[in-house]
C-alpha cells in the first residue's frame, strides 16, 4: 500500500511537469521581463491549472507517505518520474520511433493506466473556417476534444464556439506549416480546398491545383516529418467523372473531366503515396454538400421560384441527383475517427434520393410559388452553357452541368458497414430547409 501511494505521488508530480510544458507550448516562450504581460494568458490556460492540481494532490500524498516510511526508502522512487518524463517528453517532441524501440512495453502500460495520450491529443482542422469545418470543430469540442482551427483568415469564424485555438496559416506555405506544433498523437483533418461555391477565376487549373493538390503535398510532407501518422482528407465524387455503372462504388474508375475533380484526384494520389510510407489516411468523397450556411448555385434556382418563373431542368428531370447533409458529413468524420482512421476511401451521400423533378416540385410547393418545373433538351442546354462559360458568361461550371441530366448515385454501403455510419438527412428535406434559410437571409 505504501509503494502504491509513493508511485501515484511520483506520477502526479511528473504529470504536473508535463502539463506545465504543454501549457507553455501554447503560450509561447516567456522571459522574466514578459512574465507579467503573459500572466493573464497563464491564468486562463487549462494545462497550468491541471499542473497545479496535480502538484497539490502529489504533495498531500507525499506527506502521507513520509508519515509512514523513511525518506531514504521513499526518495529513490522519484527516479521513476524522470524515466516517465523522458518517455512522454519524446511524444511531445515527435520521437515516437525511439520510444517504441527502447521503452515500448513501459510506454503502453503508462498510457493504458493514465490515458495521458488522450489528454495530449489535438485535432488540427485545416481550412477550419470553412463550411464543414466549423460544424466539425463544434462537434469535436462537444465531445471534449482539443481542437486547433487553421485557416487563411486573420480571425476564427464567429460561428465556431468553445475554447478553440486558432492559427492563421496558408496550406501552401511549408514554412508556416512547420510552425504548427503537431505531435505524433494528433489527428490532422484537411478540409482546405478551393471549390466552386465562390467565383472561380479564368485560370481554373492553377486556382484548384495550387491549394487542393500542392497544398496537400506541403501539408503531408510537414505532418510526416513531425511524426504524425493520423490524417483524414475530404476530396470529392467529381474524381469519378461520368458514371460508367451504378451505383458508383469506391472502385469505380476515376476519370474527372474538369480541373476541380482533376486536382482532387491528384491530391488522392499524394495520399496513397503517404499511405505506403506508413500513414493512416482516410479519404472521403462526398456528393454535393448541403446545409445551413451554404447556398451556392441554389440561389439561382430559388430566385426563379421567388419570381414565379419556370424552373428548367437539364434534360427530362427524371434522373436522380444525390446530395449529402453537412451534418452527415460531420458524423462520418467522427465515425472514422472512432474506427481509428481506416486506410480506405469512402463515399458520402444520402439514401434513396428522389428524381430531380420531384425534388424541385417539392421546393416550389413549400415556397407557394406558381413556378412550373419544365424539362429541356439536355444536350442543347449543355451546349449553350458550355459556350457561355467559354466566353466568360458562366451560369454553371462544366463540372456542374455535364452530368446534371444523368443518373448519378454513389454506393455508400461500404461506408455504412466499415464506419457504422448512416445518413440521417434526405435530399427533399435538405433542399426545402435550404430554401427556408435563403428566405431568412
Amino acid at each position: 500500500m505504501n509503494i502504491l501511494l509513493i508511485l501515484v505521488s511520483v506520477l502526479l508530480n511528473c504529470a504536473a511537469q508535463l502539463s506545465i510544458r504543454k501549457g507553455m507550448l501554447l503560450i509561447g516562450e516567456v522571459g522574466m521581463n514578459g512574465f507579467i504581460q503573459n500572466l493573464g494568458s497563464m491564468l486562463m490556460n487549462a494545462w497550468l491549472w491541471i499542473a497545479m492540481l496535480c502538484y497539490a494532490v502529489s504533495i498531500l500524498m507525499w506527506m502521507v507517505v513520509l508519515s509512514k516510511v523513511e525518506v531514504s526508502f521513499a526518495y529513490p522512487f522519484l527516479s521513476i518520474g524522470y524515466v516517465v518524463a523522458a518517455v512522454v517528453g519524446y511524444y511531445f517532441l515527435g520521437g515516437i520511433a525511439i520510444i517504441n524501440t527502447y521503452y515500448g512495453n513501459f510506454s503502453d502500460l503508462y498510457w493504458s493506466i493514465f490515458d495521458f495520450k488522450k489528454l495530449i491529443m489535438r485535432y488540427y482542422i485545416l481550412g477550419g473556417n470553412g463550411f464543414v469545418d466549423r460544424y466539425l470543430a463544434n462537434a469535436l469540442v462537444e465531445r471534449g476534444e482539443q481542437v486547433v482551427v487553421c485557416d487563411l483568415q486573420q480571425n476564427i469564424d464567429v460561428r465556431i464556439q468553445g475554447n478553440i485555438e486558432y492559427v492563421m496559416v496558408d496550406i501552401r506555405d511549408k514554412e508556416m506549416l512547420k510552425l504548427l506544433p503537431v505531435t505524433t498523437e494528433d489527428v490532422v483533418i484537411n478540409l482546405a480546398a478551393n471549390q466552386y461555391h465562390t467565383k472561380v477565376p479564368r485560370n481554373r487549373k492553377d486556382y484548384f491545383f495550387s491549394v487542393n493538390t500542392e497544398g496537400t503535398r506541403c501539408l503531408l510532407e510537414v505532418v510526416f516529418e513531425k511524426g504524425c501518422r493520423n490524417y483524414l482528407m475530404f476530396t470529392t465524387d467529381m474524381t469519378y467523372g461520368r458514371p460508367q455503372y451504378l451505383p458508383v462504388d469506391i472502385r469505380h474508375p476515376q476519370n474527372p473531366f474538369g480541373p476541380y475533380g482533376q486536382s482532387k484526384k491528384a491530391c488522392e494520389e499524394i495520399c496513397f503515396e503517404y499511405r505506403r510510407k506508413g500513414m493512416n489516411i482516410t479519404i472521403m468523397r462526398p456528393r454535393m454538400i448541403n446545409g445551413p450556411g451554404r447556398l451556392g448555385i441554389l440561389v439561382k434556382l430559388f430566385k426563379l421560384i421567388d419570381f414565379n418563373l419556370p424552373v428548367p431542368t437539364i434534360g427530362s428531370g427524371k434522373n436522380h441527383y444525390q446530395m449529402i447533409s453537412v451534418f452527415d458529413c460531420v458524423s462520418a468524420i467522427l465515425c472514422a475517427i472512432d474506427k481509428g482512421l481506416p486506410n480506405k476511401e469512402y463515399n458520402l451521400g444520402s439514401k434513396n434520393p428522389p428524381d430531380i423533378r420531384t425534388l424541385l416540385t417539392g421546393v416550389v410547393q413549400v415556397a407557394h410559388s406558381r413556378s412550373k418545373v419544365i424539362p429541356t433538351p439536355g444536350r442543347l442546354v449543355k451546349f449553350i452553357l458550355n459556350i457561355l462559360d467559354n466566353i466568360g458568361l458562366t451560369v454553371m461550371y462544366k463540372e456542374q452541368f455535364m452530368i446534371a441530366d444523368e443518373e448519378y448515385i454513389l454506393d455508400i454501403s461500404e461506408t455504412e458497414k466499415d464506419l457504422d455510419w448512416h445518413p440521417l438527412y434526405n435530399d427533399e428535406d435538405m433542399l426545402k430547409d435550404a430554401y427556408r434559410m435563403y428566405k431568412k437571409q
